[in-house]
């Protein structure tokens, strides 16, 4: 195995840990942030679950996109202020813990085989891959708010457009989205 075939079995296996992830956080009431306490616990915890499940899929073909419509409004405050502040540090934690141990299996899988040896060390792989997680996660709420429209979503990436602590392609995109939302 090449370093190419390594960091795509590097790849395929942090989308796993991921995934797993998702399907092994407990659910739990979260409190409400305070811009959204017009809403009940059970629309809060709507929510957060259709936001979160449009920010982590992959393919997003299982409706997420209509689902984030449906909410408008409701879903406006959450994704404002993951577009402004990126994932929780809970969440932010827990992705790092699997990209350790993700690299971890990938260093003794190249130990083994030494035709497949690490392109990276794992703080420059835990940093990479945690960049993109951000990265995907800002992308994702600069998507979301277009897709919900209107003059608070517009107003949130023309704030987010002027940033200039933005990754290049995420201000590329939020730019791109900026123009196509109405």
């Amino acid at each position: 195995m090449n370093t190419i075939s390594c960091v795509r079995v590097g790849s395929a296996l942090v989308l796993l840990v991921v995934g797993l992830l998702a399907c092994s956080t407990p659910t739990r009431k979260a409190t409400p942030p305070e811009s959204s306490q017009q809403l009940s616990p059970a629309e809060y915890e709507e929510v957060r679950s259709v936001v979160v499940s449009y920010l982590e899929c992959d393919e997003c073909e299982s409706g997420e996109e209509q689902a984030l419509k449906k909410l408008g409004g409701k879903a406006l405050p959450t994704l404002k202020a993951i577009l402004e502040g990126g994932p929780s540090p809970a969440r932010l934690a827990e992705y790092e813990a699997g990209l350790k141990r993700t690299y971890r299996q990938l260093r003794d899988y190249a130990g083994t085989h030494p035709e497949s040896q690490m392109a990276m060390n794992e703080d420059e792989y835990v940093a990479t891959y945690l960049s993109n997680y951000r990265a995907q996660y800002a992308i994702r709420a600069a998507s979301g708010l277009a897709v919900i429209g209107g003059d608070d979503a517009r107003a949130a990436l023309e704030r987010a457009a002027g940033r200039s602590d933005l990754r290049p392609d995420v201000a590329r995109e939020v730019r791109r989205l900026l123009a196509s939302t109405r």
